[in-house]
This record gives C-alpha cells, structure tokens and sequence, in this order.
C-alpha cells in the first residue's frame, strides 16, 4: 500500500526474482503467491506512476512482516508503488489503464477535466456529438457501456445534455476501459465496461483540494476518523452558469446547474475484515421562465437525477482464498416541466421517467497456485422501471383539467453467476478461460444466456506478443434513444415477451509490444455481430403517441461493426502521451427501416485519429496538448419534396381549394455525410509550493485554429429570380451549424 496513504492499488505487479513467479493485486490489494524450496525469496514491486521496490524476505520474518509500499506478508500483500510491466507481458486484450493523475494533465473544456472525454481520445471510442462525453465503443451505443463506480452501474454518465460527464476527477484514483476480451465477472452489456474505483480516503493524514472554473467549483477532503483504522473522503461539486448568465438575461426566473457529492468510507476492521460505505448523488436542472409582451408567462425545465450507494465487506478468508460481497442500490430519474399562465388559464404539465435496482454480488478471488488466478461469484439484481407518466393539471375557460397518462411499471430479475481462470501455461503463453451464465425473468417469461469468454496472450519475442480474445455478451435492458442527443424522452426499459434481449459475439486479435522499455504500442483487428438491437420504427415518437405501448415502436434488427486500431504509448519520462487510430466500419439493418437494406449506423466512422501529449518543462510548469481527427457523421437528409392533398393516398395529387401539404422523399437512411471532425486543444499549467498548500493554475484552449465542427444540419429554402426569364424557382441549401469555436478556459486549485 502507498506508505502516506495506506490505500492498496489495483493491478500492482509482484514477481520473485528466484522462481521467477509473479502475480497482482486485486481491486483491494490481495495476491497470493505460494513458494516452495526458496530460502530468501526477493520481490519487486511495480505499479504504474510509482519507482519499483525491491524486499527481500527471510524465512525468520516472513510471516508478521509488515513494510509500506509492499508487504503486509509472505502470502498477502497490499500495495500502492511502481512501475508498470511491458504490454506484451500482459493479459489484457483490448484494455486500457488510466489514472487521474494522468487525465489531469490533458487540457481541460471549461476548465473541468473530465474522464469520459480523455477516453475518446483512445482508439475505438468515439464521442456520439461535438462537446459530448457519451461513448461509443466499437461500434456500439451508450447504451451497451456498462459504466461502474466502485462495483454499481451508472444509468446515466452526463451533466449538462451530457457535455460535461458526473465523474469528479479528484474523487477518483483508478480507470479500467474494456473494449474486447471481457473477463467473465462482467456482463450486462455489448460494447464495452469502464471500471471506476474512487479513493478510499487517507488513513493517516488529512488532504484535500479546491478548484474554481469558469463553469463550476469543487472541493474535495479526505482523512483519517480513526487513525490506521477508519478513514473517509468526501467530494462536492457545483456549477454556476445560472449565477453568470441571469444578470443578462431578460427573464423572470433562470436556474440552470449540475451538481455532485462523493462519500467514502472505510474501516479496517482487523487484517482480514474491511467494510466500505461510499455514496454517489447528482443532480442536473435546468428551468427558464419567461413573461412576454401581452402578460402571459411560459415556462420549461429540465431534471435529471443519479443516486447511488453501497456497502461492501472484504474477507481475506485464507492467505489464497480472499471474498467481496456488496449490497448496493442505485436510482435515475430524466424528466421535464412545462407551465403558461394567462389571465384566463394556469396549465401545468410534467413527465417523469426513470429505473431503479438493488443488487447483492459476492466475488471470491482464490489463487491455488501461481501458475492459476480463479475468480467466481454471481449477482442478483431485482430492476423496477417507470417507462413514463405525464401529468397535465390547472385550469382555463373549459374547466378544471386533472389528466394522468402513464405507461405502468415494469419489474424484472437478473441473475448473473461466473466462472474465470486465469492460467499462466508457460513463461510464453498465459489464458483467461471464463464462463458468465446469465438469466432474466420478467412479465413471465425466462430468459438465459450462456456466455463463453477466452482470452490468451503469446509472446513469442521478448519484446513482442500476439494476443487474441473472444467473447458473447447479452443485455437485457435497452435506452430508447433518439440517437442525437440523450434528452429527457429517452428512457430505459427492459427485454420483455415481445422485446427480446441484444446479443453480440466479439473476436480480436492483435500484437503488442515495447521499444526500449519506454513505448508502449498495440496493433489489434476486431469484429462485432449484434442481434437484436433496438431503433424506434421510422416516424415514431414516445411522447407524441403516448398512449401506445412503447412496444409498438420498437423494432430490433442486427448490427456489424470491424476494423483496426492502432496505439502508441509512453507513460514514463518528461514527454508523456500516446498517439492513437481506428480504421472501422459501422452498419445497422432492420425490416422496418430503409426498407430492409443495411445502412450505416448514425456514429459510423471511417477513420478516427488522435494525438495527446503532456511534456514537463520545469517542476513548476508543464503543457500539455492533443488533435483530433474523424470522418464526419452520416445523417438522413430528404432528396425530394413535392405537393400533396388530403387525396394523395387515392392518387388524387391537386384538388382545387383542397388543403395542399408537402411530402418529404428520402431515398436511403443516413444517406449524408457530416464535414469531417478535427479541433486542436492546449493548455500550460503552473505550480507553486506556498507555506500551507501547493497551488496550480491552469490555462486551457479548446479549438484553438476555431475550426467550426458540425452539431446538427438544417435546411435552408430560399426563392430565387432567374435573371434572365424572370421565373421564381426554389432553391434547398443544408447548412452545418456548429456550436462550439475558439473557447478559452482559466482555472484556480489549491491543494493541500
């Protein structure tokens, strides 16, 4: 564990030098390693970010030695040091290892590092919109990314129409993002997992931090409640752009904000008992009202709502044998508000939309041998689901209105159980052979899905390793999304008797390897097949045609996703950062759209290119920079539009005095292109030691050449004269509207 702290690290690297054995911590600092016929066993210790240790242990002291940094015992050791092994060495196909230190240095939007937005600078994760931080991981929606923070799922990751994500950088100590060769302790979703673990709070000293940004403050505090024993960490955030913005604006009332509160705590019971409470709350709100010329008032607003929490119980029930059992709840809730009051009406109107689960899991890690790391365990998750309610109430000269609509609520069981080996056959070649068996009850009907995964990595250099993984995923609850933006109707609701569940099947495969014990690079081809994916029927809208089961504007079809990525990366050093490319294909095919013809998916897209680097110049100043790079987005646009009457469907075109409307043609879904996607971001940060705290200012661009990347299309219909006959013709033009240009960013932390 990390000697001013005491928190264990995840995934730290131990290996005696002797038997040349090795193995890692776990989520909670435990490894095993069992020695035979070694007198004075020598280990070392790595962990990216920290300088290796090296401990050598007699056979006298072996087993009550206790070291910071390291060892806690022969068999047991926690630990929080280190350099990281070679990528080659490792069984981690289509996986990536982030820390917060290191996203800390990108430049930051608004002034606010965020976590989702540094993961799309990676290969094979793209942002769905300009300024988003949704994920879309190898072709798959945000939807089938199972998001956890200390073991429970997020239903939903952004504030602010999802510009800015809910995760507090300085909450946070360890990112793991899986796009492919999934362990078989994961399920639930197609694409990809992003495991988040928050710090545990100092078990020896109090710390803490506060920011201000242009767009938000955040303070975060953490300490020891009891010395070596019980520690807590607490983290707030706040943004204000209702302070900023409501002196200019000419409304009656104006509140728009995000907020978030972190709490963790942990108690160290004795060496093999912990206990951690954490809890994660956040809100978003957006309300504007306004009064207009004639004295009428209209007002609209905006809610979104994440709660979490859980309680988790670590037992170390054998120096090979270690338990994780949890309790967790968690809750999200999008929904809207609408009012207009005049001198003869006062109307109201609400929707509200949300999912709530309890969930009890146990893991059991068990290392019978150094050569095998097995993992089991299962989960049983009862959901509930409120597709919807919308309320209309007040009164105006017809009368009193008091009108309910709602969709009624669903409930379901998951049931998870798994089985994984990870199995080291030879100094060249190790697996990961698993086993996830998935069931799902709801409305009746039983659902099960065996789920097979393997993984193996075989270096065949000693600087090079050919890795390739397979793996079936199953989903059971589904966003019904409007695939533009993540609004207020989109809601989350369950495989039923007539929505069967999503099913994808993954194969990779690839090389990794090191330059110099410096450069970290990989090279990995993959394939998606998706079954029954999701998309609302062409011309359907939840809230338009509430009153119809949802059901019936669903359709499901099939989706395909391939391609290559490409990743270079140096994490030790002055000059830090990684420079990435995707090469990919994205395709979707329903019976009911495009008229069974396969079409690309919405965030299908061609080439994706990125470059981030950080280079120290001086203790006290560092810059940093990244570019990216993408083919731009495919978009529906119309190709024709002629006149029609009230008789078009008798092949009645023009009716004298008949009510003549328009009718758009579109020959093929997504059959446009967006511009292509590029921005260039920089930022410098300045560091100060004062008597009592460190201080940094932070001065980020985004955008800098102010290059205007498309957000949405319209269209744009203008009469023109011919010069020459004098005849009126009407000319279409689509114009790209772009949202976000050059945007310059200040921000003020001080740590202590």
């Amino acid at each position: 564990m990390e000697e001013s702290t005491e928190e264990a690290l995840i995934s730290a690297h131990i290996i005696e030098l002797n038997s040349n054995t090795s193995s890692y911590t776990n989520a909670y600092g435990f490894f095993s390693i069992s020695l035979e016929n070694i007198t004075d066993p020598t280990f070392v210790i790595s962990y990216v970010g920290f300088q290796s240790d090296t401990i050598r242990v007699n056979e006298n002291t072996a087993e009550n030695l206790k070291i910071f940094l390291s060892i806690s015992s022969l068999q047991t050791i926690e630990i929080e040091a280190s350099k990281e092994e070679n990528v080659e060495d490792r069984l981690d196909v289509g996986q990536l290892k982030l820390t917060a230190k290191e996203i800390k240095k990108l430049p930051a939007f608004m002034g606010e590092t965020d976590i989702l937005k540094a993961i799309q600078l990676t290969p094979g994760v793209q942002s769905g919109n300009e300024g988003l931080s949704s994920l879309y991981v190898r072709g798959g929606g945000p939807d089938q990314n199972l998001v956890i923070l200390d073991d429970v799922p997020f239903y939903n990751t952004g504030h602010a129409l999802g510009i800015f994500s809910v995760f507090n950088t300085d909450a946070i100590k360890d990112i793991n993002l899986i796009k492919g060769g999934f362990p078989a302790r994961y399920g639930g979703r197609l694409s990809s997992v992003l495991d988040i673990r928050m710090k545990e709070g100092n078990m020896n000293e109090f710390h803490g931090s506060a920011s201000v940004s242009l767009i938000a403050a955040t303070a975060t505090i953490e300490g020891p409640i009891k010395k070596g024993k019980t520690s807590f960490l607490f983290s707030a955030r706040r943004s204000y752009p209702d302070l900023l913005v409501r002196p200019f604006l000419r409304v009656s009332r104006f509140k728009s904000f995000f907020s978030d509160i972190n709490l963790k705590v942990q108690h160290k019971i004795n060496d093999k008992h912990k206990v951690y409470l954490s809890a994660y709350t956040g809100r978003d709100l957006f309300e504007i009202q306004e009064k207009e010329e004639n004295g009428n008032i209209t007002g609209n607003g905006v809610d979104w709502r994440n709660i979490i929490s859980s309680a988790r119980w670590n037992y170390q029930i054998s120096p090979k044998l270690f338990a994780n059992t949890s309790l967790s709840y968690a809750f999200y809730q999008i929904g809207f508000n609408g009012t207009f009051k005049s001198s003869t009406a006062d109307l109201k109107s609400a929707y509200r939309s949300g999912i709530r689960d309890v969930r009890l899991k146990t893991n059991i890690d068990f290392i019978p041998t150094p050569d095998h790391y097995i993992k089991f365990g299962g989960e049983l998750v009862p959901h509930r689901y409120n597709p919807g309610a919308l309320v209309y109430n007040g009164q105006d000269d017809s009368g009193v209105l008091d009108t309910l609509l709602e969709v009624g609520a669903l409930t379901s069981i998951e049931s998870n159980i798994y089985l994984e080996d990870t199995w080291k056959a030879s100094d060249r070649l190790s697996f990961n052979i698993g086993f996830h068996l998935s069931s799902f009850h709801v409305e009746g009907e039983n659902y099960f899905s065996p789920q097979p995964r393997l993984s193996l990595n075989y270096k065949f250099s000693p600087r090079m390793s050919i890795k390739a993984a397979f793996s079936t995923m199953t989903q059971y609850i589904n966003l019904l999304s409007s695939e533009v933006l993540t609004l207020p109707t989109d809601l989350w609701v369950p495989s039923t008797k007539k929505i069967k569940p999503q099913n994808s099947l993954q194969g990779s495969l690839g090389l990794a390897g090191t330059v110099k014990q410096k450069v970290q690079w990989s090279a990995e081809v993959f394939y998606k097949k998706m079954d029954n994916v999701l998309s609302y029927k062409e011309g359907a809208n939840f809230l338009l045609d509430f009153e119809n089961n949802w059901q019936n504007k669903i359709t499901q079809g099939t989706g395909e996703a391939y391609g290559i990525e490409l990743f270079v990366r140096k994490k030790f050093g002055k000059l830090t950062g990684w420079t990435g490319y995707t090469l990919s294909w994205n395709n979707r095919q329903f019976a009911d759209i495009n008229n069974g013809n396969t079409f690309p998916y919405r965030f299908d897209r061609r080439h994706d290119a990125s470059i981030v680097a950080s280079y120290e110049l001086s203790d006290r100043i560092t810059i940093a920079a990244n570019w990216v790079y993408g083919t731009g987005n495919a978009v529906t646009i119309a190709t024709q539009k002629f006149a029609i009457s009230p008789d078009y469907e008798r092949g009645v075109f023009e009716i004298p005095g008949s009510n003549i409307g328009e009718r758009l043609v579109i020959d093929e879904k997504n059959n446009y292109r967006l511009s292509n996607y590029h921005r260039l971001d920089a930022s410098i940060n300045f560091f100060k030691q004062k008597k009592r705290f460190e201080r940094t200012i932070s001065i980020s661009v985004y955008n800098i050449y102010n290059h205007i990347n498309p957000y949405y299309t319209r269209v744009d219909e203008r009469t023109v004269v011919d010069p020459t006959t004098g005849d009126l013709t009407r000319q279409f033009l689509l114009e790209e509207v772009g949202i976000l240009p050059f945007l310059p960013s200040i921000a003020y932390k001080a740590k202590f």
